[in-house]
């Protein structure tokens, strides 16, 4: 008997339908009056003839649990034997044009606020490596000047304190006659050395006179405090006090201290700008 399946595919577990079509349909029950056939791998729910104007055909409705070719046992309904009744079913898991594609397993759900923690890593890298690169080809030459300038500050700062230092020596009465010389001595050679590391020259081993030729050292006009027509009288005179033979008295030695004094305001000022200036060679 020729017979067809609805739906066409039929897939182990699916509900479905056997339909076989009847040219004539005999007169009376239409349901299936005998037990219903049980096989393992097959539950037959309901059978019956469905009577229709060309005729009729006959529905068996099951589900089947296995896959593969099934063949129902002979039935008989209204006086009509049925055999033979042959159907196939398909697994989810074949292979063939009919078999089924699984589709792959869902993403995992993303717990809240991960996007922002992977793009903020991700910021973070890019960061970490600019700092890097910056670092490896900028950041000694940027280190040595902050380095450079740092020092000098220091070195300004230590002048500074020493000036400070002597004036109130002076005026607490500590500094005599006497000792007076030794303290002319001690400044020059304090501020030679300050020279020294400031320029990078050798000012310890100049006179009075190469000290006069040295370039301002903030690049400001001659006769500034930081030019060389500043330093080479100040030298000269902290000499004509220690080699003159002459008592040096408390204003002498605080003339001086006046004079370094401006020398350290004009440096301490950064001029032109904040911070301690580059020094120039001889002329």
């Amino acid at each position: 008997m020729n017979s067809y399946l609805i739906p066409q595919i039929v897939y182990v577990g699916d509900r479905a339908v056997l339909a076989v079509p009847l040219e004539q349909l005999p007169e009376g029950a239409s349901l299936f009056s005998g037990e219903l056939p049980a096989l393992p791998d097959l539950r037959i729910h309901r059978i019956e003839l469905e009577r229709r104007g060309d005729g009729g055909r006959l529905i068996i409705e099951f589900t089947a649990y296995a896959p593969g070719p099934l063949e129902l046992p002979p039935l008989e309904i209204g006086g009509i034997a049925f055999t033979g009744l042959r159907f196939e079913i398909a697994s989810i898991l074949g292979s063939g044009e009919n078999a089924a594609v699984l589709s792959g397993p869902a993403l995992p759900l993303a717990i809240p606020g991960t996007g922002f923690l992977i793009s903020g890593a991700v910021t973070g890298i890019i960061l970490i490596l600019l700092i890097f690169f910056w670092a490896l080809f900028r950041g000694p030459r940027s280190a040595e000047r902050w380095l450079k300038k740092w020092r000098r500050r220091r070195l300004v700062l230590s002048l500074a304190g020493m000036e400070r230092r002597l004036r109130k020596e002076l005026f607490r009465g500590a500094l005599k006659a006497p000792g007076m010389e030794k303290r002319v001595s001690f400044l020059a050679g304090e501020f030679r050395t300050f020279l020294t590391l400031f320029t990078g020259k050798n000012c310890r081993a100049m006179t009075a006179g190469e000290l006069s030729g040295l370039r301002p050292l903030a690049g400001l006009p001659e006769g500034s405090p930081l030019a060389g027509d500043f330093l080479g009288p100040f030298f000269r005179r902290c000499d004509d006090l220690r080699f003159s033979g002459a008592e040096i008295s408390a204003d002498h030695f605080l003339g001086i201290l006046e004079d370094l004094k401006l020398f350290v305001e004009a440096l301490r000022a950064g001029v032109p700008g904040s911070a301690v200036p580059e020094s120039g060679g001889k002329p």
